[in-house]
């Protein structure tokens, strides 16, 4: 599995970051060592085929693409990752050697975080789905492979619950002015809503009393 790394992430502070894929969890260095040691053979098996130079050439150009296919397979496990902070997720998809995608997801928006392992192979390597759904989008956004998501799920809902008790408790207090512009205190507040609640009792009880019709006597 990717340990974590030092990501820069404007106004939150990381808590973690995560690689996906079962690819991530073997070693990069390792895997440069079979790179190498792989190349290696390749170019000396390719030498040593008793056919024309132009075939050897086709098979030598083969051989690289499939490498190439291989780096980038290296590149797209190793550069997505899934970032996490204290008020939001950021999700880095490597598409190809030059095109990432980006996908934040704010912890306020988050409607549902759900994880799921299936497979003989995930459940060995303790890989799984997580799935992310924001309120107001049909559409869930999964990660796939990632080490014991059910740990990670717990941890997004505890950041979560964080998140929100923190924005409630640290929300400033709505400013109420008067007709002037006038910003009141908190007693001149209390004195002007008594006020209003203390008109509109005595408008009400105007209202319900009966109208008095005269009527003046004919002589």
């Amino acid at each position: 599995m990717g340990g974590d790394e030092k990501i820069t992430i404007k106004d939150s502070k990381l808590v973690k970051v995560l690689n996906t894929g079962i690819i991530a969890s073997v070693p990069i260095l390792l895997w440069l060592i079979i790179m190498v040691v792989g190349l290696g053979f390749s170019v000396y098996w390719i030498l040593g085929l008793a056919f024309s130079q132009n075939v050897k050439i086709v098979i030598a150009v083969i051989t690289g693409l499939i490498f190439l296919k291989f780096i980038r397979g290296l590149i797209k496990a190793f550069m997505t990752k899934l970032v996490i902070t204290d008020q939001k997720l950021k999700y880095i998809e490597q598409k190809g050697f030059f095109k990432r995608d980006e996908a934040q997801f704010p912890y306020d928006q988050i409607r549902k975080v759900s994880s799921s392992t299936s497979g003989i192979l995930s459940t060995v390597l303790s890989r799984g789905d997580l799935k992310i759904e924001l309120a107001g989008i049909q559409e869930a956004t999964t990660i796939k492979f990632l080490y014991k998501p059910s740990k990670i799920n717990h941890l997004i809902l505890e950041l979560q619950r964080n998140y929100i008790k923190e924005t409630r408790t640290n929300r400033p207090a709505p400013i109420i002015a008067d007709k002037q512009g006038v910003n009141l205190s908190l007693e001149e507040t209390v004195n002007l809503v008594k006020k209003v609640l203390d008109e509109d009792k005595q408008k009400s009880l105007n209202s319900d009393q009966p109208e008095l019709t005269s009527y003046e006597e004919e002589t």
